[in-house]
């Protein structure tokens, strides 16, 4: 799998199985960077969205 945004369940556990497979891989090598973006990448899908707040009513400005 090449790294990419993960936008659906099936990519999200594609890159577990990678990353399951990674585990084992030394710092500083190519293996372990794969490792630590893949686990970036699972990170951030399995952070719920950010909710945008119904907007706060307010009065109508007054012009003269």
């Amino acid at each position: 799998m090449e790294p990419r945004p993960l936008r659906t369940e099936a990519d999200h556990k594609a890159a577990l199985a990678e990353i399951e497979g990674l585990l084992n891989a030394a710092p500083d090598t190519l293996r372990g960077d794969r490792l630590d973006l893949m686990t970036l990448l699972a990170e951030a899908y399995e952070v719920p969205p950010h909710e945008v707040p119904p907007p706060i009513p307010s009065p109508p400005l007054n012009t003269p």
